[in-house]
């Protein structure tokens, strides 16, 4: 937060939903409806978000809202911070499931049947997972980190 701010100068993420839905409708009826919300709710949002930036965003005429120059701006931030805010649940998500669980993967049956079976013995809270694939597509997974373990018929020469 910026020093002096107070909290209700800051933009919610429901505001830049609001916004983002003026955007794609062609009404404010529109707009509430696809957000299962009132009118009277979404005018609120939208002078809201004009008070907390300081400036109009809309064109009003004739009981319609236009987006004027600075709303066709805030409208491109909004859609890549609500982007973001995605992106960072499910990244976030996906780094909390993978620290629960040991992937394994293995070129051939054979292996996985002894390793997974250990693994359950010395991680008795983890959740273990195998897949039986190809070299080409284990080493690929491994890179990426969608295996903590793989079982190759060769050597692999892999940097990490």
């Amino acid at each position: 937060m910026i020093k002096g701010e107070r909290m209700e100068d800051r933009i919610e993420i429901y505001l830049l939903e609001h916004l983002s839905a003026m955007s794609d409708c062609h009404t404010l009826a529109e707009a509430a409806e696809a957000l299962n919300i009132t009118q009277p709710t979404l005018t609120r949002s939208m002078q809201k978000i004009e008070r907390i930036l300081g400036v109009q965003l809309f064109l009003r005429e004739h009981n319609r809202l236009y987006l004027n120059e600075n709303g066709k701006i805030a409208v491109v931030y909004a859609s890549r911070i609500l982007e973001m805010e995605n992106e960072m649940i499910g990244h976030v998500r996906m780094t909390d499931q993978r620290s629960r669980m040991i992937t394994v993967g293995s070129c051939t049956p054979g292996p996985i049947l002894e390793v997974v079976r250990d693994l359950q013995v010395m991680y008795p809270d983890k959740k273990i997972v195998s897949d039986v694939k190809l070299p080409y597509e284990l080493l690929s997974g491994l890179a990426a980190e969608e295996y903590k373990m793989i079982i190759m018929d060769r050597p692999v020469d892999m940097d990490g």
